[in-house]
């Protein structure tokens, strides 16, 4: 079996999906069937608004922005959220677009759109809450939702403004005539990170500052406007995940690559590869449920829609992979030789081989255990001239199995005493298997027993004073166990008795 490695769920940060892989555990026994029919198609397909849209290739409205928003959001735009949200957007965006704010400078606009977030909406600060109708209906945010705020606000206000991720962090920077200057949106006071700002007075202490490290921006890469909006879509999904909910987590990435784009250069190549771990996770889930026939169901479905990708083919090879071995736990080798033979068009070449194996040895552990030790061993004889029979995991069960049926072919004869048969049978099989030391040691056992048999059997002779059926006995014996001490012993004292 290959050597699937368990990675551990990790945590939700507010940026970035992290998208987690998980990893069967081979529990091979199958549940019944259940409705687990998921389509790999997007949660939605945007739709520019008619009135705001700019054509050709150029970035969203920032009024189209938080309508994709609030769909990554699960939020009907329709929805009594939905609109409110774009009402109280549309009024926090008709004001940073004020003659007031356009006379300011770029510098003190961009820092004033920050001190507008928090007045008007900004409350409290929850990691793992991305949704932009609960930002702007409970004050609830994270770096992802601020960030998308203060992006949408600052380009409704005209300025340039351009958005970031770091591994686990996401924020803007604007363009000023002080140059590019960064703004950590989950704070206050984070416009223009490492100026050290006054905060307002507290009374009798006097004046108090805050200063946002810039330390926080370190490996940052520039997305587009909409890869950060999905962003909002990629945390929702990777929070349904750790739920198991796999029916909106799926839509959720499917809409994530569709609103981007493969083509687009800031993070296309990323979504696939986040669409590749969601539907991997959702077959390995289906396993770990012991959903074996479902999983191949909709793998064989989403094959056809999926690219293949490193990820993706170990999907492939691991489901198939456990569900053959389901069926040859099962003893029906037949269903797993028919489910390879399907499959084996999609399998990687190390799993297209290690099947095989698998199969093979699947039959030595199954088909001759209904049979006679006899003819066991007849059919182990024919299944050692199939070139899987040489390799070394192929032989070392073979030979396993073979020792296993002489052993059963000596059985009986122990039982009733036959030791000295038994050990010719034992020999016979060390003719078959000369390593095996199990074999060995069972015909030295069964000749050791037969001595013991025999020296029982003198001793009545000799104490009825037959020493010469006795030593006639004797004699019979040291040529079938030859070199036994017990009995030469015994060969001496009754030709001593016999004055030899």
């Amino acid at each position: 079996m290959h050597d699937k490695k368990h990675m551990n769920m990790r945590k939700i940060i507010c940026l970035c999906t992290l998208f987690f892989l998980l990893i069967p555990t081979h529990i091979f026994s199958q549940k019944t069937s259940l409705n687990t029919d998921i389509p790999l198609t997007p949660a939605f397909v945007f739709v520019p608004n008619e009135n705001m849209q700019v054509e050709g290739d150029l970035p969203l409205s920032s009024y189209d922005l938080i309508r994709a928003s609030l769909l990554f959001s699960s939020c009907p735009l329709d929805s009594e959220r939905g609109i409110k949200t774009l009402l109280l957007f549309s009024e926090m965006a008709q004001e940073v677009n004020s003659p007031e704010y356009r006379q300011m400078t770029a510098y003190d606009r961009g820092e004033a759109i920050l001190r507008l977030m928090y007045r008007n909406t900004l409350k409290t600060y929850k990691m793992a809450e991305s949704n932009m109708d609960t930002l702007f209906l409970e004050g609830v945010y994270n770096c992802v939702s601020s960030s998308v705020l203060y992006y949408t606000l600052a380009k409704a206000a005209g300025l340039k403004v351009t958005a970031y991720k770091t591994v686990n962090h996401s924020f803007c920077s604007v363009s000023t005539e002080k140059g590019e200057i960064d703004v950590e949106t989950t704070n206050p006071y984070g416009f223009d990170p490492g100026v050290k700002k006054t905060l307002p007075s507290t009374g009798s202490n006097g004046n108090s500052y805050a200063v946002v490290p810039k330390s926080y921006y370190n490996d940052k890469i520039k997305i587009s406007d909409k890869l950060l909006v999905a962003l909002i879509g990629g945390n929702n999904s990777s929070l349904a995940m750790q739920k198991n909910n796999y029916k909106l987590s799926i839509p959720l990435t499917m809409a994530r690559l569709a609103f981007v784009g493969e083509t687009v250069t800031s993070g296309g190549k990323e979504l696939k590869n986040e669409v590749d771990i969601t539907c991997t996770n959702y077959v390995y889930y289906l396993q770990n449920q012991r959903l074996y026939k479902d999983a191949l169901t909709w793998l064989s479905k989403a094959i056809s829609q999926i690219p293949t990708s490193p990820i993706w083919q170990e999907c492939i090879d691991t489901t198939v992979y456990n569900y053959i071995t389901y069926y040859l736990n099962k003893g029906d080798i037949e269903e797993a030789q028919n489910a390879y033979n399907t499959w084996i068009d999609v399998l990687s070449e190390k799993t297209r081989d290690q099947i095989p194996l698998n199969i093979f040895i699947g039959q030595l552990n199954t088909e001759p255990y209904s049979m006679t030790p006899d003819k066991a061993l007849d059919y182990l004889d024919t299944m050692a001239r199939n070139p899987l029979a040489q390799t070394t995991e192929g032989k070392t069960v073979l030979l396993r199995t073979k020792e296993y049926f002489w052993q059963e072919k000596i059985k009986p004869l122990v039982a009733q005493q036959l030791f000295f048969e038994a050990a010719t049978v034992a020999d016979q099989g060390l003719q078959d298997i000369p390593s095996s030391a199990l074999l060995l040691s069972l015909k030295k056992q069964c000749l050791n027993n037969h001595a013991v048999l025999i020296h029982n059997q003198y001793a009545t002779l000799f104490n009825q004073g037959k020493y010469q059926e006795a030593l006639e006995l004797l004699q019979r014996g040291i040529k079938e166990v030859p070199g036994n001490t017990t009995l030469l012993s015994d060969i001496n004292r009754v030709q001593r008795a016999l004055g030899n």
